[in-house]
């Protein structure tokens, strides 16, 4: 989706849902496994000839934020050449067993 630039800045108000599997390890420290999320983000050049350029990249690992709730925080983005940074608020929800117990 697209959202404008405004005040150098842009505001894309839209969730995003998925469902990850969070593997348990089965050793007596119960820790979840790694679970990376990765995002790209765009800038489309206008005028006639529309270019598509790489902002930049950002992976976050979702094992990090669950039982967490809600979390909200600024990153920033990796390959990017202008310094840019990320909002933006995380939560995991446990749609398994709740009685399952693990260490992050």
């Amino acid at each position: 989706m697209k959202a404008p630039i405004r005040d150098h800045a842009i505001f894309w108000g839209h969730p995003i849902s998925t469902i990850a599997h969070l593997v348990i390890s089965s050793s007596k420290d119960r820790l979840l496994g790694a679970c990376e999320l990765k995002l790209e983000v765009y800038q489309e050049l206008g005028g006639n000839n529309k270019n598509i350029t790489s902002v930049g990249t950002l992976s976050i690992n979702l094992s990090e934020y669950a039982s967490a709730g809600l979390v909200t925080r600024r990153y920033l983005l990796d390959q990017c050449k202008f310094n840019s940074t990320l909002k933006l608020s995380i939560k995991v929800d446990q749609k398994s067993d709740a009685l399952t117990e693990f260490n992050t």
